[in-house]
Formats: C-alpha cells, sequence, structure tokens
C-alpha cells in the first residue's frame, strides 16, 4: 500500500535500487532513473518511509530489509527490468566505472552476454589477484558459459584452472587444465599437462596422476621406467 502512495519518480528510483540488488551511490541510481532535481528530498522522503537506509556509510544505500527489496523487484515486468540494467549500464559506462561485477550484472540483465562475458572475464582476474578464489571460479565459469566461442575463452579456461586449484579443488583443476590443452601449442600443452597430473596426485589420484605423466612423457619421447632398478640404470646411464 505504501508503494503505491509514492510519486512517480520515488518509485521509480526504488526499483532501480531494488533490481541492482547491493549498495548504491544515489547520485548513480538518479543518473539512471531520470531524476534530475529535488534529489535530496526524494532521498529523505525514502528514508523517513523506511524504503531506503545508508549502508556502511552516507555515499552509499540498500533498500531498508530485503524484503522491501524482493517485493518491489517482484512487481517489475521483465521489460522494465530489462531496460533498468540498460540505464544502468550507461550510467557506468558514462562515469568510466571500473566496477567490471556491477558492469557484469548489468550487461548480462539487459540481454548483453557477449559485454558480460568480458567483464566476467575481469571481475574473475580482479577476484584472483584478491585471493578470492571462489569468487574467481564463480566468475570464469560465468564468462565461459556466456561465450564459449571467445578468443578469450582459452585464457579463462586457463584461469579457471588455476583459480580451482588455489582454492583447493584439485580434481577441478586437473580436468580444466585437461580442457586448456586443446588448441594448446606443443610446450604449452605439455606445461598444462603436467599441471593436470600435479593436481591429479595432490588430489590422491593417483592412477589418474601417472596414466597422464605417461601419456605426456610419450609425446616428448621418452618413457617410464617400469621398475626401480630399471630407474636406477636410466640415471646412471
Amino acid at each position: 500500500t505504501r508503494l503505491t502512495a509514492l510519486p512517480l519518480e520515488a518509485r521509480r528510483f526504488l526499483e532501480t535500487l531494488a533490481i541492482c540488488g547491493r549498495p548504491m551511490e544515489p547520485d548513480l541510481i538518479c543518473a539512471a532513473c531520470g531524476v534530475t532535481g529535488g534529489r535530496q528530498s526524494l532521498l529523505a522522503k525514502l528514508r523517513s518511509s523506511h524504503f531506503v537506509r545508508s549502508s556502511g556509510s552516507s555515499e552509499r544505500i540498500e533498500a531498508y530489509h530485503d524484503r522491501i527489496r524482493e517485493v518491489v523487484a517482484e512487481q517489475v515486468v521483465p521489460d522494465n527490468r530489462r531496460r533498468i540494467h540498460r540505464l544502468m549500464v550507461q550510467a557506468l559506462v558514462e562515469r568510466r566505472s571500473d566496477d567490471c561485477e556491477a558492469l557484469f550484472e548489468h550487461y548480462q540483465g539487459a540481454g548483453d552476454p557477449e559485454n558480460a562475458s568480458v567483464q566476467a572475464g575481469l571481475a574473475a582476474a580482479k577476484s584472483a589477484t584478491a585471493l578470492a578464489f571462489d569468487r574467481a571460479v564463480f566468475f570464469y565459469r560465468e564468462a565461459l558459459s556466456l561465450a564459449p566461442d571467445s578468443s578469450a575463452a582459452h585464457a579463462w579456461t586457463e584461469g579457471l584452472a588455476n583459480a580451482l586449484a588455489n582454492a583447493g579443488r584439485p580434481a577441478e583443476a586437473a580436468n580444466e587444465y585437461l580442457h586448456a590443452t586443446v588448441g594448446a601449442s606443443h610446450p604449452r600443452r605439455v606445461e598444462l599437462q603436467r599441471r593436470g597430473a600435479e593436481q591429479f596426485l595432490i588430489g590422491g589420484h593417483i592412477d589418474r596422476g601417472l596414466d597422464l605423466i605417461r601419456t605426456m612423457l610419450a609425446d616428448m619421447g621418452e618413457g617410464v621406467p617400469r621398475s626401480p632398478r630399471a630407474a636406477l640404470l636410466s640415471l646412471l646411464w
């Protein structure tokens, strides 16, 4: 009932904030939903009505409660939802924002998988640098899902394997290293196979690790000694 009583501008502001789903700068929301004048009074009204509140600092706001955000977001029809995402992308790009996670979400919501995949790749690399490896795994997988044929797909696959290894998920990492060997040059393929074998062994998949090592050495024209004695003779030779 209180939502339906809001003025049009206040309703648009609240809908945009709800679709964003995260703490945002009020000026950015205003730019996206076309609020030009009376920003402070609009914000004061929404605060006093317990629709929004500050989040961490006065520079960012969020919905007063998750339930409010959910109810508002549910009432936005799909076409308007996509329009809000497009306007948020435009506002972020105009401000030259480097918030690749927000750009990913809004490009995806606007129905632009190509740009969403690029931002997902950037968000993954940024997360890996910050040692947030599970977060990096999520974004690398999103990037690959959105644009599996992208020219960056091979780098994303290798990045995914590295993130999985660093997150302590060796079996998954090994499989991704093997996926990354497809189309790689011979020296690079050998290195990726080596990393894959290492991850299989770390994860306790001894047979798979050793089989991969044998395959890798065979490709290099090398054999694996079949016994400790044969290994010693090979070493002495």
